[in-house]
């Protein structure tokens, strides 16, 4: 059922999903920024370089702190990271969800920074 709900987002455009693939594949231009939305004790334990942190608890109160940029969301596995898009496009920020979070992307061969 998640896996349906997931695929009915990103198809409707409620939550756009991209995968570390995609991300790999292509580095970021300077109108793109990664954003983590883990907890700061799961962000020290190792995160993307160059990676903005807000913890997904405090996001709705810095959103003066996310650039006006294309954001790509990461949290621990995606679920965190769907809540972070539709806040962010809420609030007029383009924004896509990384597929699987940081799980899929160490997996894929994004180096940790710890």
């Amino acid at each position: 059922n998640m896996a349906a709900f997931s695929a009915q987002n990103a198809l409707e455009g409620a939550c756009p999903l991209t995968t570390p693939d995609q991300l790999l594949a292509q580095p970021l231009t300077a109108d793109e920024i990664l954003l983590d939305v883990r907890t700061l004790g799961e962000f020290a334990k190792g995160h993307a370089e160059g990676a903005l942190h807000i913890p997904l608890d405090e996001l709705r109160d810095s959103l003066d702190q996310v650039p006006q940029k294309t954001v790509h969301v990461y949290c621990k596995d995606g679920f965190q990271g769907y809540l972070a898009v539709r806040i962010l496009k809420q609030n007029g920020i383009k924004a896509d969800n990384i597929a699987g979070g940081w799980t899929s992307m160490v997996r894929c061969g994004w180096e940790e920074k710890k």
